[in-house]
């Protein structure tokens, strides 16, 4: 009755918050406990911390949660992709642009 599908890949632009980009990404806030942290829509990130950009939009990863649903986009993958036919030509050509 129901058949197993997988999901298709989709490319997105990401960068680990650190100390030293950390000014760059956003206004640093501390916490009361002397945590720094830049807030990416509503959510706080904190250095160590995945944010990724899609389409505009932004959004917070923890690193085992990033970890867990990302791989870095290399050659060897593209290749692979591409024998399958899961991605999309228009989302390679502007993610290859950033």
């Amino acid at each position: 009755m129901f058949t197993t599908y997988i999901r298709k890949p989709f490319m997105l632009s990401a960068c680990q918050l650190t100390e030293e980009n950390l000014k760059e990404l956003g206004v640093v806030k501390t916490t009361t406990t002397g945590r720094k942290y830049i807030l990416v829509g509503n959510s706080r990130a904190y250095v160590g911390d995945w944010i990724t950009q899609r389409f505009g939009k932004r959004q917070v990863f923890q690193q085992k949660a990033f970890g867990l649903r990302f791989v870095e986009y290399t050659q060897e993958l593209s290749d692979l992709l591409d024998s399958h036919g899961l991605v999309d030509e228009t989302l390679r050509e502007k993610y290859n642009d950033d």
